[in-house]
């Protein structure tokens, strides 16, 4: 079997897994049905569910840092994972209320240790695309399992979607021999955790949002149950088709459009009245901006793997964040709508997307200045004839950090990698993560197109000039 098939194969594997969690453990539609059916207490199971999870999702990070062989204990709770999972029609509904979230938690710690595999085995051009079939797939998954336990009886809503699990570890356990070790980068300094607090910070606000509407906006169109199930997350699906193959600068504007979309849907659901054809036009510009905003920060963790020591932490705090921002969310829904009614949520949802607003600028800023580059934030440079060699190498330093500027002064200088890495004191893959980050800011496939671009300024650019 060759790389390529190997490398999708585990691709499509996590995806499985990622819609049959969001199926089934984390407050999936099958979850409610089974939990109905078996007389479960469904709040209190869901509580549990989300937050165990949630805390596997963070555990799956320290996990990664610190077992030898992360392959095969990844592949061991995968396992038990399945074998608990199809035990629980038979249990009573004591053992279920523990079993079920003991599955969530386990799960959580799957999906955030396989980040140093992605992080291995996805080329860095790609990791947009591979987040956004993750994502892609895992939805549609989670649309097939709306529909099944709207129609069938929950247990065999549940078998499909368990016979969908075996798959997925299937799949994983043929590309396992190919997930190698992960090497050890040596880079010298990585960032830490608290470089990404106003990421997280933005996607807690941000999924907050979500919680609201979808703890309100379902319930109140309950009535249209077949609708609901049937277009759930289609929109979603598109926006991140779309988005995953546009180029950065639609990105960028994107991003702010995301805001006035949500808005719009929270002005909508405050003044129209409930009929399918309101459902449909709040559902699709509700979720078209949740598509933007979920291939944002997956993008941008996907995409940074090198620059921190443990890419499982990086994905796993994020998810972890996002579960729990989804969550506090949803209680503030359920606990406006119960004391006042759609209009108090609305304005509600109004207050956290001015917030969210407000973090855009500096999110933007923090994030340019050390991320490898995200289309969503790209600031790019636009060179002119008009424009004067020391105007543009004054822009060129503006839009890259300090030291991306001492490698960009090399790289026009025809210095080699070996001898950049010298004299900078760098290991060889911190110089290519710089590099990438250099073409991507200032638009340039390779060093080839990066010197004709700026063939203008080249005899300016000298690593003895101000800069180094």
């Amino acid at each position: 079997m060759t790389k390529k098939k190997k490398l999708l194969l585990l691709i499509i594997g996590i995806s499985i897994l990622f819609g049959w969690i969001m199926s089934f453990p984390y407050e999936g539609p099958v979850f409610f049905a089974l939990a109905g059916d078996y007389g479960v207490n469904e709040s209190l199971l869901n509580l549990l569910s989300v937050l165990f999870h949630a805390a596997g999702l963070f555990c799956g990070g320290i996990l990664a840092g610190k077992v030898s062989n992360l392959k095969k204990v990844l592949l061991l709770l995968l396992v038990l994972s399945f074998f608990l999972s199809i035990l629980i029609p038979f249990l009573p509904a004591s053992v279920i209320a523990v079993v079920l979230p003991f599955v969530s938690f386990l799960m959580g710690i799957e999906i955030s240790g396989h980040a140093p595999f992605l992080q291995e085995v996805i080329p860095y051009k790609r990791r947009t695309q591979a987040a956004a079939f993750i994502l892609i797939l895992g939805n549609l998954i989670l649309i097939l399992a709306d529909i099944l336990s709207s129609i069938l009886p929950a247990v065999y809503a549940f078998i499909i979607i368990e016979l969908l699990f075996a798959f997925g570890i299937f799949l994983l356990r043929f590309s396992v021999p190919f997930m190698a070790a992960p090497r050890k980068t040596p880079i010298i300094k990585k960032l830490s955790l608290k470089s990404f607090s106003i990421f997280y910070l933005f996607i807690f606000i941000i999924t907050i949002n979500s919680g609201i509407m979808f703890s309100v906006i379902y319930p109140y169109f309950g009535e249209f149950e077949l609708l609901t199930s049937i277009y759930t997350n289609i929109p979603y699906i598109i926006a991140i088709l779309i988005l995953s193959f546009l180029s950065g600068k639609i990105k960028f504007r994107f991003f702010h459009i995301g805001l006035l979309l949500w808005a719009l849907s929270f002005v909508l659901f405050a003044l129209l009245p409930s009929t399918p054809l309101t459902f449909l036009l709040i559902c699709t510009l509700m979720l078209f901006a949740c598509g933007i905003y979920d291939i944002f920060w997956w993008g941008v963790m996907f995409e940074n793997f090198e620059l921190v020591r443990n890419p499982s932490m990086l994905l796993g705090l994020g998810l972890a964040i996002n579960v729990f921002g989804v969550f506090i969310g949803s209680l503030i829904g359920q606990f406006l709508l119960t004391i006042s009614g759609k209009h108090l949520v609305s304005i509600f949802g109004l207050l956290f997307i001015v917030l969210c607003s407000l973090i855009v600028i500096p999110l933007n800023i923090k994030l340019t200045n050390f991320l490898t580059g995200n289309d969503f934030l790209m600031d790019s440079l636009i060179v002119t004839p008009s424009d004067s060699p020391d105007t543009i190498l004054s822009e060129i330093k503006k839009l890259v950090t300090k030291r991306e500027y001492e490698v960009f002064l090399f790289l026009m200088s025809g210095k080699s990698d070996k001898e950049i890495c010298d004299v900078l004191f760098i290991a060889k893959s911190t110089l290519k993560t710089h590099n990438r980050s250099i073409y991507k800011k200032l638009e340039v496939a390779d060093r080839r197109e990066l010197i004709d671009k700026y063939e203008c300024i080249k005899n300016i650019c000298s690593p003895d000039c101000e800069a180094i």
